[in-house]
């Protein structure tokens, strides 16, 4: 039974199962909502790769322009960088409009990248949600990214990695996500061929800036409405002293007091 003309039952049901074992700050309740603001993308790279990301850097968001943000900021730093792939405009304004199944389909591509890259770096991948939330009585204290017994705090000896060509940079649009293979064919021009380090260092620190702004922005924004709001209460209060006066005026004798 096909749920969608590029996704089937068993696609989403192995994906929802590999979220589910994946520890994010917020529950998931509707996915296409849950992960329209980006932030739950960035925590779930986070705990394959700790340090690809910088979660301080991605704040919950309801607006469109801060979620775009944040999409924008995991696409430059993260996914074009580490990944090798870049979300498509159309891609990102459907994530944020949270249209279905389009979250559902950069998982998939997501997950594929992911599996890849630990194979590539002989990485073992972080321990299910089950074995993370286990209580542990008197056996060796478990490493929180290998799952082993006794290996908390130590090195594990790991084989050199060969070196191997980048894979070619892929910008994923409409017209191949969510294809039956995860790994695209499409390619485009590899924007970070040719760029210097000093233009990378460039690039990050304007994404920091306009993250920055954009926080500050949404702030003012929240501060003003309440400014708003509290002269709207002295006005109120004013009209009311105003009319208990007038009320004091008409109770008092037309004589004046003896």
């Amino acid at each position: 039974m096909s749920t969608t003309d590029s996704l089937d039952d068993d696609q989403l049901e192995a994906l929802y199962s590999w979220i589910d074992k994946i520890p994010l700050s917020k529950p998931k309740r509707n996915i296409s909502r849950d992960f329209s603001d980006g932030v739950l993308v960035a925590e779930m790279i986070k705990y394959f790769f700790p340090k690809f990301v910088e979660l301080h850097n991605y704040n919950d968001a309801n607006s469109s322009m801060n979620k775009k943000a944040n999409w924008s900021l995991l696409n430059n730093k993260v996914l074009v960088k580490r990944f090798h792939f870049e979300l498509a405009d159309e891609v990102v304004s459907d994530l944020i409009q949270a249209k279905p199944f389009t979250i559902e389909k950069v998982l998939i591509e997501l997950k594929s990248r992911i599996d890849n890259k630990l194979k590539e770096e002989r990485m073992e991948p972080p321990p299910p949600l089950s074995l993370l939330r286990a209580k542990e009585s008197d056996q060796p204290e478990a490493d929180q990214y290998t799952g082993r017994k006794g290996t908390k705090g130590k090195n594990l000896p790991l084989k050199a990695p060969q070196e191997l060509p980048p894979p070619p940079f892929e910008r994923i649009t409409h017209k191949n996500l969510g294809s039956k293979d995860p790994i695209m064919t499409e390619t485009a021009p590899r924007r970070q061929q040719g760029r210097s380090k000093k233009d990378n260092e460039l690039s990050y620190m304007y994404e920091m800036k306009e993250q920055e702004c954009l926080a500050k922005e949404e702030r003012i924004a929240m501060l003003d409405a309440k400014r708003r709001q509290l002269e709207h209460l002295l006005d109120l209060k004013d009209t009311h002293i105003t009319e208990l006066g007038a009320q004091l005026e008409m109770l008092r004798p037309t004589g004046g007091i003896k």
